[in-house]
C-alpha cells in the first residue's frame, strides 16, 4: 500500500489544507460539500461503517479515508474528512516515514495547538491535538502496541466546535494559571505567538514559540526584559531577566564554534586565509530541558481548571 515516495504523498496531501480559511479536502469543505459532492471527487464507497460514516478508497494510497456525514441523506452535509494510517515500529523505516509524512501537512508545522489533551490508555498512551479557526482541524495519536496509529481530519465548524474540550485546563499554555505573579492569562497570536497578562504590578508578555518553549520580551511597574518559559503538561516554569540582552544565546556546537575562532584569529592577523573552513550562522534559539531555563526570576504556575 505504501508505494509512493514521501515527497509525492507530502505534495498530494499539501492540496488538501489552506492556510487563507478553513482547511479543506482536494476541494471539498466540510460543512458545505454534500455526499454528491464527495462521490464526483472520491468515487463510490468502500465501505459503510455506519448510517453517517462511510470509508472511501484513498488518493493517497498510505491513509485510509473516512467521510463523517450529518445524515444519510444522498444531500447530505460532510461533516468531517478524515485520514487514518498505522505503521509498526518493527516495520522498516521507509514504511514508518511515508506513513509520517503523508499525515503531516506543512501548515500544522510550528502552529500552536488551541487545546490538546494526553490520556494514558491500557495500550499506551492517546494524544488529540485541536487547532481551531480558520483551520478546524484535529490530528489525534494512539500508540498501540508497538506502533502507532495517527489521524488528520478536517472538521465543519459547527462539528469541531461540538467535540472540542470547554473549560478547565487546555493542555497548552493557553488559558488561566495561578503564579507568584497571581492570575495569568494567555491568548494564542497568529499560528505560534502568545501573549498574557499577569496581576502582580500589571505586568504582562509577548513570547514566541521556539523549539523546546517560549521567548520574548516582559514588562511591569518595575521594568523590563526577555522571558522565556518551558510547558510541563498543565503547568509551567519560566524565566524573567531584566534589560535587551537574549535570554537564550544561539550557540554552535563545540567543534564549529572552534573553528570560527580560529578563522577569527586569521583573519585578524592578516597572515593568511583560512582553507575548507566554515563559517556558520547562529542557529535560532532553542531551550532545552537538559539544560533548564537562562538565569533570570523565576516565575512558575498551574494552570486553573
Amino acid at each position: 500500500m505504501l508505494n509512493k515516495s514521501p515527497s509525492s504523498i507530502v505534495f498530494l496531501l499539501l492540496a488538501c489544507v489552506t492556510s487563507l480559511g478553513q482547511a479543506s479536502y482536494k476541494g471539498l469543505t466540510p460543512g458545505q460539500s454534500t455526499r454528491a459532492d464527495v462521490e464526483r471527487v472520491l468515487g463510490q464507497p468502500v465501505k459503510d461503517v455506519s448510517k453517517t460514516l462511510v470509508e472511501y478508497e484513498s488518493p493517497e494510497d498510505a491513509p485510509r479515508l473516512y467521510v463523517q456525514y450529518r445524515d444519510e441523506s444522498p444531500a447530505a452535509i460532510v461533516q468531517r474528512i478524515e485520514l487514518t494510517c498505522f505503521t509498526d515500529r518493527s516495520d522498516s523505516r521507509l514504511a514508518y516515514d511515508r506513513c509520517t509524512s503523508a499525515l503531516n501537512p506543512e501548515q500544522l508545522q510550528g502552529v500552536l495547538a488551541d487545546v490538546e489533551s494526553r490520556t494514558p490508555k491500557q495500550q499506551g498512551l492517546v494524544i488529540v491535538r485541536y487547532f481551531g479557526a480558520p483551520r478546524f482541524i484535529v490530528w489525534t495519536d494512539i500508540a498501540k502496541g508497538t506502533g502507532a496509529e495517527d489521524r488528520l481530519a478536517f472538521y465543519s465548524k459547527g462539528f469541531y466546535e461540538s467535540v472540542v474540550p470547554r473549560g478547565g485546563c487546555t493542555g497548552t499554555i493557553l488559558g488561566t494559571s495561578q503564579t507568584e505573579r497571581g492570575r495569568m492569562t494567555v491568548v494564542k497570536v497568529g499560528d505560534s505567538g502568545i501573549q498574557g497578562t499577569y496581576s502582580k504590578n500589571n505586568g504582562s508578555f509577548s513570547l514566541k514559540q521556539v523549539s523546546g518553549g517560549y521567548m520574548g520580551e516582559w514588562k511591569d511597574h518595575t521594568g523590563s526584559g526577555t522571558m522565556a518559559l518551558m510547558l510541563y503538561d498543565n503547568s509551567f516554569t519560566a524565566s524573567l531577566s531584566r534589560g535587551a540582552a537574549a535570554p537564550v544565546s544561539s550557540k554552535q556546537s563545540p567543534a564549529r564554534s572552534k573553528v570560527g575562532s580560529e578563522i577569527e584569529k586569521i583573519l585578524k592577523s592578516g597572515t593568511g586565509a583560512a582553507v575548507g573552513a566554515i563559517i556558520t550562522e547562529p542557529s535560532e534559539p532553542s531551550l532545552s530541558r537538559i539544560t533548564g531555563l537562562p538565569p533570570g526570576e523565576p516565575l512558575t504556575g498551574k494552570c486553573v481548571p
